[in-house]
């Protein structure tokens, strides 16, 4: 067939139906549910001559069918499909489009023989890692990033917040000039870490098509979900670039080597008053007595199921702003401030979710009758009050060089936990002095049993 017969991707209208495109199936997944369930309708992107993309979807009536005649990176004819806008309400969408095919049990699909050439193998809308934060106040699109992979080791094992063991790869990537943090989960991350086992150049560089972008513990987050493809030193002239950039040694000195990590610092409430500009997202060690909790503060918050952020209580449920949609059943989650003091004097800080679970045994939905039958705070936060503390805070801008001492804390345990000489090493005096509070009678914890990721951004 003549490709004048073919209508091509960018000239597709809402409202007509007897298009026919020419196109490359260059991704499919489907959707599954949060226990890892699929769904039976699935997704594809398509691309056309000219380079352009589009997202199809495949519902269920149709699926069954069409899941044999759709395969990965084969040509096809397609015909008789409906051009539809996206739902306002649409999270995570694939390509940065107002519009999508929605494919029936009407249309004609055809396999079409293929040179390799005339319609391209892939397509990438790559963004800058320097532009990351920007997309991390989104979650309408998925994104494409080019980077070179550095520290990484092996898979690990993890149990969540919910008490399921999870697999996480973990690493960075970098341009030269930004660098990201990357997060792969479970089967994801098994396939990845199986990938990097292979024999392949290195440093390798990888293109992640389709990831989402957010924060963990107030850092860029890159990971993936169901729409997300990997291509591992993969032949596409961003790699290629990036590949020459590396021949410079000092280029790949700089880039690869591996900065000294600073280590946390004990410091008493009035040391972390008196820090400047060079201790900004450095974590610090204080030994403190809780001596009183704001209780004209709210002690929990209505967190989204989905990004546990806090959420709006609208008129018509509690609305998810980040998320732009209704959560009509939040999680319960703790955040409360309180006063804490040593012998230099008094501080308040935020306690968010995990630390207060770590101290108190109990999760905010236990409390969930005192919630409602009790205006007041509930009696296992105040028993809170009284004891000795190990906090690990972590300094914000805002702290620095201004009356604002509200502090976040990262981490907690019960008792007074001194660090191990190699960590504390090189502080100094001011630093270095704790409150010297009495001995605790609490039994303290290790501090290696403390996982120094707050689940809570500020």
């Amino acid at each position: 067939m003549a490709s004048s017969q073919y209508t091509t991707i960018d000239n597709l209208k809402t409202g007509v139906d007897t298009y026919r495109i020419k196109a490359r199936v260059i991704s499919l997944w489907r959707g599954s549910t949060k226990e890892g369930e699929e769904f039976k309708s699935f997704n594809i992107v398509l691309i056309d001559q000219k380079g352009q993309r589009i997202h199809a979807f495949v519902p269920t009536k149709c699926a069954e069918e069409f899941q044999y005649q759709l395969y990965l990176g084969k040509l096809f004819s397609i015909k008789n499909f409906d051009v539809q806008h996206y739902k306002q309400t649409d999270k995570f969408r694939f390509l940065r489009k107002d519009t999508q095919l929605v494919f029936s049990k009407e249309m004609e699909i055809q396999e079409l023989p293929d040179d390799g050439v005339t319609i391209p193998a892939d397509g990438f809308d790559f963004y800058d890692l320097s532009q990351m934060e920007e997309l991390t106040k989104q979650t309408t699109y998925l994104s494409d990033v080019v980077g070179i992979i550095k520290d990484y080791d092996n898979i690990r094992d993890l149990g969540n917040k919910h008490g399921k063991d999870q697999r996480q790869a973990k690493f960075i990537i970098t341009d030269g000039s930004s660098q990201v943090n990357v997060t792969f989960w479970d089967k994801f991350g098994e396939n990845f870490d199986k990938q990097m086992k292979t024999p392949l150049d290195q440093p390798v560089i990888i293109i992640i098509s389709g990831c989402k972008v957010g924060k963990w513990n107030g850092q860029i987050d890159i990971s993936n979900n169901n729409a997300t493809r990997i291509y591992l030193n993969y032949k596409h002239h961003s790699v290629t670039q990036l590949r020459k950039l590396l021949k410079n040694p000092d280029f790949a000195k700089r880039l690869l080597g591996k900065a000294k990590a600073k280590p946390m610092l004990m410091a008493t409430v009035e040391a972390l008053g008196n820090m400047g500009k060079e201790a900004v997202e450095d974590l610090f060690m204080a030994h403190v007595r809780i001596v009183k909790i704001d209780e004209n503060l709210k002690w929990f918050y209505n967190a989204c199921t989905s990004c546990d952020k806090e959420m709006k209580i609208e008129q018509l449920g509690p609305i998810c702003e980040s998320c732009n949609r209704i959560v009509p059943y939040p999680q319960k989650k703790f955040k409360f401030w309180v006063v804490a003091e040593d012998n230099s004097g008094q501080m308040q800080v935020i306690l968010g979710d995990r630390e207060v679970r770590t101290i108190t045994g109990r999760k905010a939905s236990d409390l969930v009758h005192e919630i409602f039958s009790n205006q007041g705070t509930p009696k296992c936060l105040l028993d809170i009050v009284g004891h000795e503390y190990s906090m690990v805070i972590r300094l914000e801008e805002t702290n620095i060089g201004k009356s604002f001492k509200l502090y976040w804390c990262n981490n907690i345990c019960r008792g007074l936990v001194s660090l191990p000489a190699n960590i504390s090493d090189g502080a100094s005096n001011s630093q270095a002095q704790t409150s010297q509070a009495d001995t605790s009678k609490d039994d303290a914890q290790e501090i290696s049993d403390v996982n120094l990721a707050s689940s809570l951004n500020i």
